[in-house]
């Protein structure tokens, strides 16, 4: 029967709650390398880290995330002389999540890439992160001059920032329309920040000459 005898409702709202998002080491993270500074452009950066983000209970978009570099011991913030541009590429199709068709661009300030507007689809996994979507972090680096603004040896590791005083990442939940950052703990599937590898860059790679030699054997 209807309720207080009235007619059945012709419409029905259905809260959702909001899911959970998770940002991650990628199944195949970039290794520790090494690469000539200097020797990449706009049109063709190094790639330095990738992560996996994955959403559970509903479909997430993201549209903030935060970089530190922070290759040094003491998990300070390296500085900027070394790179020029930090680069995000990222998949805005929930169904077509190989496919990393957007590009976001940043400078390197005080050792941070913060990146906003962006349209991260993180599509909903039924089962942990069977649905995982990857982004991918590249740099442009600076040349090492003699001006001594960098030493060869400097390392990259650009690092996702997890900080719940001053949040850098945010992401919508499709269905709920609830917006999380990192100070949402209980919609948030890590606590700490995720460390990338780290790239060392140097004026030129060490190169090694084949020498082959040849042995007689007489009987």
């Amino acid at each position: 029967d209807a309720t207080n005898g009235g007619t059945t409702p012709n419409t029905v709202i259905t809260i959702q709650n909001v899911g959970t998002v998770t940002v991650a080491s990628a199944d195949s993270p970039v290794l520790d390398d090494a690469a000539i500074a200097g020797n990449d452009s706009s049109t063709d950066p190094l790639l330095v880290a990738r992560y996996k983000l994955y959403a559970n209970n509903e479909a997430f978009t993201v549209t903030e995330m935060k970089f530190t570099n922070d290759s040094a011991a003491d998990n300070s913030y390296e500085n900027s002389y070394a790179l020029s541009t930090v680069i995000l590429k990222y998949p805005t199709s929930a169904t077509d999540s190989d496919t990393l068709d957007e590009t976001a661009e940043v400078t390197l300030l005080s050792g941070v890439a913060s990146f906003t507007g962006l349209t991260i689809a993180v599509p909903k996994s039924s089962n942990t992160d069977e649905n995982a979507i990857n982004v991918e972090v590249y740099v442009v680096t600076n040349p090492i001059s003699s001006a001594g603004a960098f030493s060869s040896g400097t390392q990259v590791e650009m690092d996702f920032d997890f900080d719940a005083t001053t949040p850098g990442f945010k992401a919508i939940g499709v269905g709920s329309q609830e917006t999380i950052t990192d100070a949402d703990t209980a919609s948030l599937g890590m606590a700490a920040d995720v460390d990338a590898n780290e790239i060392a860059l140097y004026q030129a790679l060490p190169t090694f000459a084949y020498h082959s030699s040849t042995a007689q054997c007489s009987g």
